[in-house]
This record gives structure tokens, sequence and C-alpha cells, in this order.
């Protein structure tokens, strides 16, 4: 009886392997599971990898605009706060006389904003000539507003004569979005100037 058993055992064992032995590859439905499995795997790291490109283009862009808007800003602060007369002064321009580059004369500076597309873009003058655009991408063109001090309000524009030259502080704000469409991707930047030669 043992020996039936022994028997009967070792013939089953046997059996397994000769079915594992003259198995040859895999069939067709396996493959296809396996293929399907592999391109549902690349397709979520596709977009895993598209998404990272995207949103560090997104940073880079933003960074970019940024770094512009804060030389931009840094220069005109530089060339309001050493100006002499105001001759202009409204949200959307400026026009003074500043000695800008250090000689017996003084030239005639203005910002103003230009409608370009669906956005704004700031243009820099020197003496009444174009010097080019100073700024892209500005969602709105009121950019300037005018204090008598630095805690009180603004005063209401247009400015007349007697508070063209006597404003002692120029807030200047830049609300930046190269892709208009999407708000929430705004850029602010701002910064005053309190004028020296009042």
């Amino acid at each position: 009886m043992e020996q039936k058993a022994l028997e009967a055992m070792r013939s089953r064992h046997n059996r397994f392997f000769i079915k594992i032995k003259f198995k040859n590859g895999f069939s067709l439905i396996e493959l296809l599971i396996v293929t399907f499995i592999i391109m549902i795997i690349a397709a979520v790291a596709s977009v895993l990898y598209l998404n990272t490109i995207r949103s560090q283009e997104d940073i880079l862009s933003k960074a970019k605009s940024q770094k512009d808007a804060r030389t931009a800003l840094y220069l005109m602060e530089k060339e309001i706060r050493e100006s002499v007369s105001m001759l202009n002064a409204e949200n959307n321009d400026i026009r003074f006389l500043s000695n800008i580059d250090q000689d017996d004369e003084f030239e005639e500076i203005s910002y103003y904003t230009e409608l370009s597309g669906s956005n704004y873009i700031l243009v820099r003058e020197e003496d009444g000539t174009d010097t080019g655009i100073f700024l892209n991408y500005l969602i709105s063109d009121n950019i300037f507003s005018y204090y008598n001090k630095a805690d009180s309000d603004p005063i209401d524009l247009p400015l007349d004569e007697i508070n063209l030259n006597t404003f002692k502080v120029l807030k200047i704000s830049f609300v930046l979005n190269d892709e208009p469409e999407y708000a929430n991707k705004n850029l602010y930047v701002s910064s005053s100037v309190y004028l020296r030669n009042r």
C-alpha cells in the first residue's frame, strides 16, 4: 500500500514537470495583457513627464517676467527719483525732466502704456524719441498713483498745476501676465518712489 501511494505521488510529480517542460512561450492573451499593462504605465509616465515640463516652463516664464518687471521698476525709480520737474502725471502716463546722464542738460523722459493685442506694453521715450518697449504683458494700464505723503490717500486725477509739482510719493504698480486667459497666473510687482527734488 505504501508502495502504491509512493508511485502515485511520483506519477503526479512527473506529470507536473512534464507539463511545465513542454510549455513553450506565452499564449496570445498573456502577451496582449502584458502589452496593455505596459502601454498604461507608459501613458501615465508620459503625462507626468509632460506636466513636469509644463510646470517648469511656467516657473521659468514667471521668473523671467518678474526679473524684467523688477529691472524696469528699478530703472524707472532711479530716473523718477532724480526728476526736477513734472510735465504730465496720469495713471498710465508720466513725463518729467531729469538729468539721467549727469551732464548740464535735463532730458525729458516719458513712460506711457499702449494697447498691444490683449495686453498693454510700457514704452519709454527720451527727448521725444521712442526708445522702445520697456515692459511687456501688462494686464492693466493703471500703473501710476500719486500721493502727498506715504500714508495719505491718492491724489485725484488729473493733477492740477499745484499738485503736479508738489506730490511727494509716486506708487508704480505692475500686473503682468504673458497668458491673460489664465488670471491665476497674474504677477504683481509694485514700489513707491519718494521724490528727492521737492
